[in-house]
């Protein structure tokens, strides 16, 4: 079996990272229907070292058209968890932020905040490491107190 070149390797990148933001472009258009048509496209050619990112994509797509449909948000959390599950550790972060949006539109808030929480200790992590992630340690940190009031609320 012949291995393939360099050139189709970086034009395969190159294509994975186009479906990528077309997918994008669509979930923020609220065209979830295209966003997931595009991410499963994405999903067959992507090497098992890029799965991950279109696994969180697709994750965000259940997640924000499932807003009150259990069954896409509970996708959306095994979605997320397969992308934590084969990620570097470097978008582990940012995947935990994800998952704990989804558990907490599912309400289960202390699974939320514990989830919140391991999402604020990596990206802290990172930003050490010299990688910033702008204001999503302050939001998280917001969910958190949000998803505390609103399990005391059902206590």
């Amino acid at each position: 079996m012949s291995r393939p070149s360099k050139k189709k390797q970086t034009n395969y990148g190159e294509e994975l990272n186009t479906l990528l933001d077309k997918g994008r472009f669509y979930l923020h258009a609220r065209r979830f229907s295209q966003a997931l048509s595009v991410y499963k496209k994405a999903l067959s050619i992507a090497s098992k070292e890029q799965k991950h990112r279109v696994l969180n994509g697709m994750g965000n797509i259940y997640r924000s058209s499932g807003t009150h449909d259990l069954k896409k948000l509970r996708q959306s959390v095994n979605l997320y968890h397969k992308a934590i599950k084969d990620s570097s550790s470097l978008y582990h972060g940012l995947y935990f932020s994800n998952l704990s949006a989804s558990l907490a539109a599912l309400d289960k808030w202390g699974e939320a905040i514990e989830t919140a929480k391991k999402a604020i200790e990596l990206l802290r992590r990172d930003e050490k490491k010299g990688i910033p992630h702008g204001n999503q340690i302050k939001i998280l940190e917001l969910e958190v107190g949000l998803y505390r009031e609103h399990e005391k609320r059902e206590k």
